[in-house]
């Protein structure tokens, strides 16, 4: 579990770095600005594709 989490956050690092592909959304989140379609909130702080 705690391995699955650290590569999530390697991956969240990485998408900071750089503009995550796939069109305009939030690089940011919570529960009062949720991500458009397609993406999910992780760590309430990052949009990622699901």
């Amino acid at each position: 579990m705690k391995k699955s989490i650290m590569n999530i956050g390697r991956t969240l690092s990485k998408g900071e770095q750089k503009q995550v592909t796939g069109g305009d959304h939030p690089d940011f989140c919570n529960d009062n600005s949720p991500c458009p379609g397609g993406y999910v909130c992780v760590g309430n702080f990052a949009c990622v594709r699901a």
